[in-house]
């Protein structure tokens, strides 16, 4: 991603629209809960299972019904939607890959433990990036030396940044 944007924006194949375009699904199952955050995985799994490949590891979607178990937990538990919102991404890329490169069916097979692994580290990326810019941004507002507006989740503040219950909010809702 780094490298994209220092060398340059050039999207000259599907390859490179599929790494980025499954991050956009990410960054929805992230931010709010919704019934599209059901939607997408299922469809994504009736995609790849569509697909004469896909149909001989049927298995392999079966990662992508976390991403609908998640959506029940996501409020109470940040891993469990940083969990879904990593492996939403990874539904979309998944659905898209098996169409437009048609990787024969012992590749899938191979990327199984790579999955687990990758998933697992990108979940807490994730969580743990929410709750350092969280806290960053708690703490600018705190100082007064930022105030736009975002929505800042008590929850994950340090104790010194937390408002006092009977508090006014400064920040959005939203």
């Amino acid at each position: 991603f780094f490298n994209f944007f220092v060398h340059g924006a050039q999207v000259e194949d599907a390859g490179t629209i599929i790494r980025f375009f499954p991050m956009l699904f990410a960054v929805l199952y992230f931010s709010k809960k919704r019934k599209i955050n059901l939607i997408v995985p299922a469809l994504a799994i009736a995609a790849f299972i569509a697909h004469p490949i896909g149909r001989t590891v049927w298995y392999f979607p079966v990662f992508w019904l976390i991403p609908i178990a998640a959506h029940f937990f996501r409020d109470q538990f940040l891993l469990a939607r940083a969990l879904g919102a990593t492996f939403t991404a990874h539904a979309v890329g998944g659905a898209l890959w098996i169409w437009v490169f048609a990787l024969p069916a012992p590749v899938w097979n191979s990327l199984i433990p790579v999955v687990i692994a990758e998933r697992l580290l990108f979940t807490l990326g994730i969580s743990g990036s929410f709750i350092l810019v969280n806290n960053l941004l708690g703490f600018l507002e705190k100082r007064h030396l930022l105030n736009l507006g975002f929505y800042i989740d008590q929850k994950y503040l340090a104790p010194g940044l937390r408002r006092e219950q009977n508090a006014p909010t400064t920040s959005s809702t939203t």
